[in-house]
């Protein structure tokens, strides 16, 4: 018989155990973690930052590892500090005189801000910031780009201008920040940031910072980013942790009378008044100055030194309320904001996430309310489906309830003022008064004398009816020219645009912008 053969193994080996798949490295906890260099945490102590935000640590291990990005986070919660302190890190070199990072941000105050913050935090390092924006002589920006700047922060219709011209060269980029990027693509900058991107080095480095992620972001991520991570830090908790979500259902007759109610009730110490156009904006202050309250409005129409005026009065604590649009709000940072009131509700969910996003910020809390009328409950459904958003509606408050509010914040106001024991003589007068038959008016003038000397006199409610419209517009659609968009003329080079995306402010003027027809651009005098 033939023998089969075989060849004896012995048992087979075990199998080695199979490594658990690698997990993303843990979030830094402090700045310690982080291993920056000295000049760097030298630098971001001096600021005041004694750990890292949220979105400082959630991007921190992806940016060094040269990742592209999109961070959905919202208003205020750190992302300048999230890129800039990789730049002063490792990304950007002291030591090589070309443009290595630029940032593009939707108005120039917000470039401001921007390249004012990372200058903080490169303090230490050699390196370079240059706002670039339009309205700022551009031969200073031209030279400030000669002399070796490594970072740029600026607005796309300057920056596009300045690559146009030949003044910004590119090809030493490393990096692009995308920031406040559905602000940017919100006021019709798509083409220019697209005319950017085209213009830079392929191989590069994208993050991209934005409240809300719509559709056409993910457009030009699919388009100019490479197998990027998405980082989502407030698509479940917007407003829910920091802001509290009021509302007032209101009938749309006598609007500015609600208002007034419900500030009245409310009390907020200050806060920001959002309209949806500037004729309201203007309307509302005047409205809540006749009543007494320090109010002032900006809007596309006003100049930047009457800006600048009004924004300074609301910092220094001079202005209790500052009224505003959509687009003359942008870039406005007001250091602990603790209430923001939409006048008007938005028409779009992500205008309320940005509106709302100016309180609550850096763990602090805010004050949402918004004033919503029957046709406005339609937008008003779509946010709380879309963002997940629970407001708590209240009804407004009556002549009673007012009454009462005063009453009781003037009696809480005179127990703190007056915490003295007046001893038994004045015990003794002030029953004796009391129990006489002028006891009450003579009472009552005491009181009003002393609360007035208190604090600013506000008076009681008076609901004044809203401005009478002109007979031909009664019954009318509202026009497009009354709706919040910008000016046909940026009188201080603002960075405004109209409606049709057309960029307005953030041009140069005439005489710097590049000519016609491929001829050469004409030489700058400053």
């Amino acid at each position: 018989m033939e023998m089969e053969d075989r060849t004896d193994t012995g048992p087979a080996a075990p199998a080695a155990p199979t490594p658990p798949p690698a997990g993303p490295p843990a979030e830094p906890q402090s700045f310690a973690e982080m291993g920056l260099d000295q000049g760097t945490l030298q630098a971001v102590e001096e600021m005041g930052f004694t750990a890292p935000m949220d979105v400082q640590r959630a991007t921190w291990g992806p940016i060094m590892a040269g990742r592209d990005i999109m961070v959905q986070s919202r208003t205020g919660s750190g992302k300048t500090a999230a890129f800039g302190i990789p730049f002063a890190t490792k990304l950007v070199s002291g030591e090589e005189k070309k443009v290595q990072a630029l940032c593009l941000c939707p108005t120039r105050e917000l470039a401001l801000q921007v390249s004012v913050e990372v200058a903080k935090i490169s303090a230490y390092k050699n390196l370079t910031v240059v706002p670039v924006y339009g309205g700022a002589p551009m031969g200073r920006q031209i030279q400030a780009l000669h002399d070796g700047a490594q970072i740029i922060a600026g607005t796309p219709g300057r920056v596009l201008d300045h690559l146009r011209r030949g003044t910004f060269d590119p090809s030493g980029l490393k990096v692009l920040v995308l920031d406040e990027c559905d602000e940017m693509l919100s006021m019709g900058f798509q083409e220019e940031i697209e005319a950017i991107i085209s213009r830079l080095p392929k191989e590069r480095q994208t993050l991209l910072f934005s409240a809300t992620i719509p559709e056409d972001i993910e457009r030009i991520a699919r388009r100019h980013m490479h197998d990027p991570q998405k980082i989502s830090l407030s698509t479940d908790f917007i407003g829910v942790y920091e802001i509290s979500h009021t509302y007032y259902l209101v009938s749309g007759q006598n609007r500015p009378g609600d208002l007034l109610r419900v500030l009245e009730y409310e009390q907020p110490p200050t806060a920001l008044i959002f309209c949806n156009t500037r004729d309201d904006t203007a309307m509302v202050a005047g409205y809540l100055r006749r009543h007494g309250f320090d109010s002032e409005a900006i809007s596309g129409d006003l100049g930047q030194s009457d800006r600048e005026r009004v924004m300074q009065l609301m910092r220094e604590g001079k202005m209790r309320f500052l009224v505003a649009t959509d687009i003359a709000a942008r870039g406005i940072d007001l250091v602990d904001l603790p209430c923001v009131i939409n006048y008007t509700f938005p028409e779009s969910p992500e205008v309320y996430v940005h509106r709302t996003g100016r309180t609550g910020r850096a763990g602090k809390h805010g004050l949402a309310i918004s004033l919503v009328a029957p046709q406005e409950l339609g937008n008003f459904y779509y946010l709380k489906l879309l963002y997940k958003i629970r407001p708590e509606e209240r009804g407004l408050p009556s002549e009673a309830e007012l009454r009462t509010r005063r009453e009781g914040e003037r009696y809480a106001r005179l127990r703190r003022e007056i915490p003295a024991e007046p001893g038994d003589e004045w015990r003794s007068l002030a029953r004796r008064v009391w129990q006489s038959g002028d006891g009450e008016r003579i009472m009552a003038e005491l009181l009003r004398a002393r609360v007035e000397a208190m604090a600013p006199h506000v008076g009681s409610v008076a609901f004044e009816a809203p401005p009478e419209p002109k007979q031909s517009q009664i019954g009318a659609p509202e026009r497009r020219r009354d709706r919040d968009r910008p000016p046909r003329r940026d009188r201080e080079g603002g960075e405004e645009r109209s409606a049709r995306g057309r960029d307005r402010g953030d041009r140069p003027p005439r005489g710097d912008r590049p000519e016609r027809g491929g001829r050469p651009p004409r030489p700058e005098h400053g």
